[in-house]
C-alpha cells in the first residue's frame, strides 16, 4: 500500500494456484464499498442529512443494506480487476444506472421529508421496508457487548453480520442494522448491561423482543 495527496493504491500479489479466488475476493471487497459505503454517502447527500441520530442513522445505514446484494451483483460484472480501479471513478462514471435506483429509494424519503429526525414516523417507515420483505430467521439471538456483537438463528447456528461501512458508526447501530436486516420474527437480545434507550425503544416497537440482562 502506498499514498500520495489524493489516494491509497493497493496491490495484491499471490500465487497463480490462489489467483481465481484473490480475484473473487477482490471484486466482492470492491463491490461491497461501492454498494454500501458510497451508497450512504450517496444518500446523505440526496437526503441532506449528516450523522443525525440513532434513529436517523439506522434508517440511511439500513436503507444502504436494503437490496445490497443484488447490487453488489450488477457492480461485479463491470469490474475489471485486472486493470487498475479507481473507487471514485466508478462511482462518478460508470454507476448512473445503479444511482438511478438508489434515487428512486430516496424519493421514499424525499416525498415525506418530515420523516427524517422524527422518531415515530422513522419506525413508520422502517416497519414499511419490513413489510415488503422476507423473514430471513424465525428466532435472533443477540449477544452484546460493549465493543462487539455476536448474532445466532434459530439453530443457535453463527451468523455473520452485515455493515454498512458507514463513518462514527458504533456498536448499537451496527447491531440494529443487522436485526433490522433480518427481520426476524422473535428477537432475544443478552446483555450485561441494558443497552440504550434509543436501542431498546426501537427493537421492541418493531419486534417481538426479550432483554436478558446478566450482569
Amino acid at each position: 500500500m502506498h499514498e500520495d495527496n489524493y489516494r491509497r493504491y493497493y496491490s495484491i500479489a499471490c500465487c497463480d494456484i490462489y489467483a481465481s479466488m484473490v480475484k473473487r475476493m477482490a471484486v466482492g471487497s470492491v463491490s461491497e464499498v461501492l454498494c454500501v459505503g458510497y451508497k450512504n454517502i450517496f444518500l446523505r447527500d440526496l437526503l441532506e442529512v449528516s450523522n443525525q441520530d440513532f434513529y436517523t442513522d439506522v434508517l440511511i445505514n439500513t436503507m444502504c443494506l436494503f437490496d445490497s446484494k443484488q447490487d453488489k451483483i450488477f457492480v461485479s460484472k463491470m469490474i475489471d480487476i485486472t486493470q487498475p480501479i479507481f473507487l471514485d471513478g466508478y462511482y462518478h462514471f460508470k454507476m448512473q444506472d445503479i444511482k438511478e435506483k438508489w434515487k428512486d429509494i430516496c424519493k421514499l424519503v424525499e416525498e415525506n421529508y418530515f420523516i427524517v429526525g422524527d422518531t415515530e414516523l422513522t419506525l413508520e417507515f422502517l416497519q414499511y421496508l419490513l413489510q415488503s420483505i422476507d423473514n430471513r430467521c424465525k428466532r435472533l439471538s443477540v449477544l452484546m457487548e460493549k465493543d462487539a456483537f455476536y448474532l445466532f438463528g434459530t439453530d443457535n447456528k453463527a451468523i455473520r453480520p452485515v455493515h454498512c461501512i458507514a463513518k462514527n458508526n458504533v456498536i448499537e447501530q451496527d447491531a440494529m442494522q443487522n436485526i433490522l436486516y433480518l427481520n426476524p420474527q422473535k428477537v432475544v437480545v443478552y446483555c450485561k448491561q441494558r443497552p440504550s434507550d434509543e436501542f431498546v425503544y426501537m427493537t421492541e416497537k418493531l419486534f417481538d423482543t426479550s432483554f436478558v440482562v446478566k450482569e
